[in-house]
């Protein structure tokens, strides 16, 4: 018996050892190609999401300075409320003063002397508000005033303001565009995809792994936002209907804040007090508000302060104008904040000693307020035209009034970016194009999508990858003579790509249960409700277009290939668009 030749086993042994090992290191290089596959798309979902949410807080905080203003703007057409309110009772002085000096200058002693003290308290109460209005030594002693105290306060103190949010929120807005997807560099995704790069060997190797161009985000974010609204008929809109939460502003109604009394109740209680004691009963009826518009108190009618007639028509139709903005495409420009009043006053003398009476029992009573741009010389706050004899404030057509406007109400410079002489500060405002229309839906009514490609170049490694698969085989399907070669850096394993879409939503409210008639409410700029979420990136195209981002993304890669590939798949019905 012959016995086996030694070392036959060692022979295979070591051919199987060498196939076991190549199948190890084969199984090892594709899981490593997989888990750097995996952590491509890792890091591109986490830049999608972190843009879709800085970009949902960004909305937010644009939400919620678009109220800041909105307040700011209706604390403006308050206050010009109030002071053309204020005006009005001087004007009401005004009124009893001429009145009860004409009486005394005409009626019989036993008629006139009962009538005097009146007279001097209501000089008295008049001199205090022009004290009120003014710096010491304005008024009438030689210098006519400036109303300069409530003129500073508003353009100062509230309206500036408005304009510093304005301003802050364009800051904010323009910082945003500098980390989501800006014009150059990689943004907020290359600083995450650097995070990504610390644990690898190509650590410095910025381009192994990287954030590319984001032509898909911006076209998307700007598609949506309009940074720099200047026709804010929105705005106006959302303020105009604020005044209408305290009707004591916007119309001079009687409400429970007031104690059942209207403005003119007020003006009327307080004149009889000044007056007191007086045989006279002072009666006031009015009706005023306030608004930003075109035009002020109407004096193209003729009617305007001419004598026998001083008063200010209600300009009903720009007062009322803020209800019928709409989308007729002209521009609307807020040239200035306006506010009126217009009423009667007249005497009531109740049991008259005999031969006295009142001579003229009814008088037009009124105040208004303009405030304008710089350029504007309508500035004004003026009420009734008093006798020159006696003493007068401002009004327009005084030939004593020579001063600029600039020094009584005027806002003092256009806010910045505004279209002049729009006194409104520009803000950031959602584009109402995507809404509309009947792709409206499928565009997901304009909300903007944040798609983020990943790339990892392979052919930065300047080191040897160990685990980077080189070897050449013949495989027969490949047709006869061809070989897969792989065993040197080919074209089609230079550059892996992984893309990632997150998408900024609009979200008030459920659609059932508390809330559930908010959760259909338009995507806006006016409530804080941005969100951010992980989508898939055909969220907001059409079902024969699904995928076109991502093929144009591909495509600006120079991923023609893939981007061919994705065409076929979408054609032959697959939907699994990434």
């Amino acid at each position: 018996m012959k016995r086996a030749p030694r070392g036959q086993t060692l022979v295979l042994f070591s051919v199987s050892l060498l196939l076991l090992t190549l199948m190890v290191l084969m199984t090892i290089g594709l899981g490593v190609r997989l888990h750097e596959r995996t952590e491509q798309q890792v890091v591109a979902d986490a830049a999608a999401y972190s843009q879709a949410v800085v970009t949902a807080r960004t909305f937010n905080s644009v939400a919620s300075l678009n109220r800041a203003m909105i307040a700011q703007m209706s604390a403006v057409a308050a206050a010009q409320s109030l002071l053309s309110w204020a005006g009005y009772y001087h004007g009401t002085l005004n009124q009893g003063r001429d009145l009860l000096a004409g009486m005394i200058a005409t009626a019989p002693a036993h008629c006139s002397d009962p009538l005097r003290d009146a007279y001097q308290r209501i000089i008295t109460e008049d001199r205090r508000l022009i004290d009120l209005w003014e710096p010491d030594g304005g008024g009438y002693e030689g210098k006519y005033g400036h109303d300069v105290r409530s003129a500073e306060y508003i353009r100062k103190v509230v309206y500036q303001t408005a304009i510093t949010i304005s301003e802050d929120q364009q800051r904010i807005y323009e910082r945003m565009t500098q980390r989501v997807a800006p014009e150059e560099g990689g943004g907020l995704a290359e600083e995450i995809a650097a995070k990504a790069r610390q644990g690898s060997p190509w650590r410095d190797e910025a381009r192994e792994l990287f954030a590319a161009d984001q032509a898909v985000t911006r076209r998307e974010r700007d598609a949506a936002v309009e940074p720099l609204q200047r026709q804010p008929k929105h705005m106006v809109r959302a303020t105009m209907a604020t005044r209408g939460v305290e009707p004591f502003i916007s119309s001079r109604e009687a409400t429970k804040r007031t104690g059942d009394l209207s403005a003119a109740h007020y003006v009327e209680i307080r004149l009889n007090r000044v007056m007191d004691p007086s045989p006279l009963v002072a009666r006031v009826t009015d009706f005023g508000t306030a608004y930003f518009g075109q035009r002020g108190p109407m004096r193209s009618s003729g009617i305007g302060e001419r004598e026998g007639y001083d008063g200010q028509a209600i300009n009903r139709a720009e007062w009322q104008r803020w209800e019928e903005v709409g989308d007729d495409g002209q521009n609307l420009t807020y040239l200035g904040a306006w506010a009126q009043d217009t009423g009667v006053f007249y005497f009531d003398w109740p049991n008259p000693p005999p031969g006295c009476s009142i001579p003229e029992p009814t008088e037009d009573s009124f105040g208004y307020l303009v405030t304008t741009g710089p350029d504007d010389h309508r500035d004004n706050h003026m009420w009734r035209r008093g006798d020159p004899a006696v003493g007068d404030y401002r009004e327009w057509n005084d030939p004593r009034v020579t001063d600029p406007p600039e020094v009584r109400h005027s806002f003092r410079r256009v806010p910045p970016n505004a279209i002049s002489p729009s006194i409104w500060p520009v803000f950031v405002d959602y584009q109402e194009e995507g809404m509309e229309g009947p792709n409206a839906p499928t565009n997901v009514d304009g909300q903007p999508k944040s798609l983020v490609p990943i790339v990892r170049d392979y052919s930065t490694r300047t080191r040897q990858d160990p685990w980077e698969l080189r070897f050449r085989f013949k495989v027969s399907q490949a047709g006869p003579g061809e070989l897969i070669d792989i065993s040197s850096s080919s074209t089609w394993m230079e550059q892996s790509t992984a893309i990632a879409s997150a998408l900024t939503y609009y979200h008030r409210g459920s659609s059932t249960g508390k809330g559930a008639g908010h959760s259909r409410e338009p995507p806006n700029f006016l409530n804080p409700f941005w969100r951010a979420t992980l989508v898939s990136s055909d969220v907001d195209e059409p079902y024969g277009k699904r995928g076109d981002d991502v093929i144009r993304t591909l495509e600006g890669l120079g991923e023609g290939q893939k981007a061919d590939a994705l065409r076929r798949l979408r054609a032959s019905g697959f939907e699994a668009i990434p």
